[in-house]
């Protein structure tokens, strides 16, 4: 670039310009000429570059200054060249929001698998059904209002009503603990609920949410495993697996 180690950032984007001029391939007659001036110019960028970059200009003085560090000054430069020029905390940011989305995604999808269960036992579709027809939300006829409804609409109709109450009757959020001691300190709360509801609740429990609540202060049976369970003959009621 036809500077010194003293000229500031001006003088050498000044020297820059009028060399990239002189050494531009199209100013070239022969293709000789004009491959030799490509060869120039990237070898005028990548000057350019290092030293209007402050911390790779320090980096270019401290090979000056110590020459024999020879290959720790090709990791320096290869480091800034190839390294993300992201900021860190985009990065970082990024990565938290596509983990409460994962999550948000992870309860949701328990919260409908949690209310399909209870939507296809018998039990709980009984208690619903008897809130429903008490509530006259039952009573949907083939023509209503003007409209006629098929026999798979109709059942489409009662099948949404009955999901609606029991997401309304029990609070399936309380099941989604994000971590084993928010869980098992739900627990107890979620037992007593479920109990008054004439819910029989059976509870599976892991070592570690075992730290975080007592099983003799439940009024229902705690399996610690999912094979312990498995072998109960009465398997079937609601559980709880945290």
């Amino acid at each position: 670039l036809q500077v010194s180690r003293d000229d500031d950032r001006a003088f050498i984007r000044k020297s820059y310009r009028k060399l990239a001029r002189e050494h531009h391939p199209d100013r070239q007659q022969t293709p000789s000429a004009k491959a030799e001036a490509e060869l120039h110019l990237r070898k005028l960028n990548i000057a350019y570059e290092i030293l209007m970059d402050e911390e790779q200009r320090r980096d270019y003085d401290y090979m000056l200054d110590n020459p024999e560090e020879t290959y720790f000054h090709y990791y320096r430069y290869y480091r800034h060249r190839y390294s993300p020029k992201i900021d860190v905390r985009i990065v970082i940011a990024i990565i938290v929001t596509v983990l409460c989305v994962i999550q948000y995604i992870g309860q949701w999808t328990s919260y409908n698998h949690a209310l399909t269960y209870l939507a296809r036992d018998p039990k709980h579709r009984a208690k619903a059904r008897e809130i429903a027809s008490a509530d006259g939300l039952l009573s949907v006829r083939r023509k209503d209002n003007g409209a006629r409804f098929t026999r798979e609409e109709l059942k489409d109709r009662e099948e949404a009503i009955l999901r609606d109450i029991i997401s309304r009757t029990v609070d399936l959020r309380l099941l989604l603990g994000v971590t084993a001691s928010v869980a098992a300190i739900k627990t107890p709360l979620l037992v007593e609920q479920l109990t008054q509801l004439g819910f029989e609740v059976r509870v599976i429990a892991t070592e570690n949410s075992l730290k975080f609540f007592d099983p003799n202060d439940l009024s229902v049976r705690v399996f610690r495993d999912l094979e312990e369970w498995s072998t109960w003959s009465k398997r079937g009621d609601p559980i709880l697996h945290i």
